[in-house]
């Protein structure tokens, strides 16, 4: 049986991790629901679903699909273990939604961290134009992507004014080979985006820019310190090892195909 502060722990992470879904994007608040847009970009565009009445729930629903549909892009919701009503996954299903595989385990550091560090790695704040370019050139080779590193190095300048921001670069012989971001909340810390140059990969880059981020968080009084990863996935269990524990899981649902007609 979840317990009352069970509850009011997945509230203060999702409500810290919820600006987050606005990195690339423009931020709505529905009744019932975060709605996040990049226009013309599926990848980034998500409405996260929080409470609604049950009958106020289906035209919720309806509204989500209305919108990302109008930009051309495909209707993908988020569903936490605190949106309501409970029976979410059973509506969407019904309404022609998939389960994607981007579900997330949301984990939180308990104890001492037990990663190792590489003393022949420094770890340094971006905070300059050049520093954020090494960042996200760093976070896209890790990711895999080709995206234009200007328009990444773009929103870490965006999103670091609107937000308490750090930006982490990991140097080894003064060339960057990780990267990590931590958004900080009072009383609270996220750590998104770690990633690791493929060749570097195995030499303690992202256990040590991981220690970094939490050594500061504890100067900095965040009592609170999270990250998700794929369930089941090597990262997951890598966290665990590190001294991080699951809490819950917040699953995603994307339409599939045409946009269902209601009879």
């Amino acid at each position: 049986m979840t317990e009352a502060r069970d509850i009011d722990l997945w509230r203060r992470i999702l409500a810290a991790d919820l600006p987050s879904h606005g990195y690339f994007t423009e931020r709505e608040d529905w009744p019932g629901a975060a709605v996040f847009t990049a226009p013309q970009d599926d990848g980034f565009s998500i409405a996260v679903l929080q409470q609604s009445a049950p009958d106020a729930a289906d035209a919720l629903l309806e509204r989500i699909i209305t919108h990302y549909s109008g930009l051309g892009l495909t209707p993908i919701v988020r569903v936490t273990p605190l949106s309501t009503p409970a029976d979410w996954p059973q509506r969407l299903a019904a309404r022609g939604f998939t389960r994607t595989a981007d579900s997330e385990v949301f984990m939180r550091l308990v104890g001492p961290f037990h990663g190792a560090i590489n003393p022949g790695l420094d770890v340094r704040p971006a905070t300059e134009a050049a520093d954020l370019a090494d960042f996200a050139t760093t976070q896209l080779a890790g990711f895999g992507s080709d995206d234009p590193a200007d328009f990444w190095v773009a929103q870490a300048l965006r999103n670091r004014q609107r937000w308490d921001y750090r930006f982490l670069v990991a140097y080894l012989e003064n060339q960057p080979v990780g990267a990590l971001s931590a958004r900080f909340e009072p009383g609270a810390v996220g750590l998104y985006g770690l990633a690791t140059r493929p060749a570097y990969r195995g030499r303690g880059v992202g256990t040590t820019l991981l220690a970094a981020a939490i050594d500061e968080a504890r100067q900095r009084g965040a009592g609170l310190i999270f990250l998700s990863a794929v369930p089941d996935s090597a990262a997951a269990r890598l966290y665990q090892r590190l001294g991080f524990a699951p809490l819950f899981t917040a699953d995603t649902y994307a339409l599939s195909g045409p946009v269902p007609l209601r009879g």
